[in-house]
């Protein structure tokens, strides 16, 4: 009888494995439903973040795209000066006049003098031309451009901070800057520089160094003019 008890005791009741059954299989949905809301909810954030990070690089390019073909639109009835011997060119107003002149900072130099004169330009009697609104300097290497400022240059960069570390500065508040297709400095002119206004520095892969002085006084200076001449640069040495 004792053995008997023992038996029916061990017996295991089949609608409580059934029970037990249907309670796993409930605790395995909910965790699984919980854990595709969790995955979906982490891979969303983690592409809003990507695209949050890459957002801004995309801007940039459509708005340098936009700045360069705005510059296109506005420069497109302007002359195209052409320099084969340096190798560059850049677009200039259609009513400037353009001449090439021989002066005292560089006539013992291995360097050429460009000046661009605006509309009713006076005689300039120094120089023997018209009074420029932008000179262009162009120099066969960063030695003789440091020979004009009497200074010693390893670098474009290191021209013009040279030039603002000067007890009497020559120029100023010096950045980088775009010059069409090179990457260069401006500065604003000191108060010793000649004519005042701004100077924009570079130097091209050959080693040719340029300075382009504009005269922001001048009656004919527009800078928006300036800017979109400046934009139009190309280097190819």
């Amino acid at each position: 009888m004792s053995d008997q008890v023992k038996t029916t005791d061990l017996k295991v009741r089949p609608d409580k494995i059934i029970k037990t059954v249907a309670l796993v299989v409930v605790c395995g949905f909910i965790f699984g439903y919980f854990g595709y809301l969790y995955g979906k909810n982490n891979a969303e954030t983690t592409a809003t973040n990507v695209t949050s990070s890459t957002t801004p690089t995309i801007t940039s390019s459509k708005t340098a795209t936009a700045t360069s073909t705005a510059t296109a639109v506005a420069t497109a009835d302007w002359k195209t000066y052409t320099n084969d011997t340096y190798g560059f060119s850049f677009k200039y107003p259609k009513d400037w006049s353009q001449d090439q002149i021989t002066q005292d900072d560089t006539k013992n130099m291995d360097a050429e003098l460009l000046t661009f004169a605006g509309p009713g330009a006076s005689k300039n009697i120094e120089h023997g031309g018209p009074y420029g609104i932008a000179n262009v300097y162009v120099y066969k290497s960063l030695v003789e451009i440091s020979k004009r400022f009497d200074v010693n240059a390893s670098s474009i960069k290191d021209l013009a901070d040279k030039l603002a570390a000067k007890s009497d500065p020559f120029v100023k508040d010096v950045k980088s800057s775009d010059i069409g297709n090179l990457e260069g400095y401006t500065a604003v002119a000191g108060p010793n520089a000649y004519g005042g206004g701004k100077y924009y520095f570079a130097q091209d892969e050959s080693g040719q160094a340029f300075e382009i002085h504009v005269f922001t006084e001048h009656s004919s200076y527009n800078p928006v003019t300036m800017a979109e001449l400046i934009g139009t640069f190309q280097f190819t040495k």
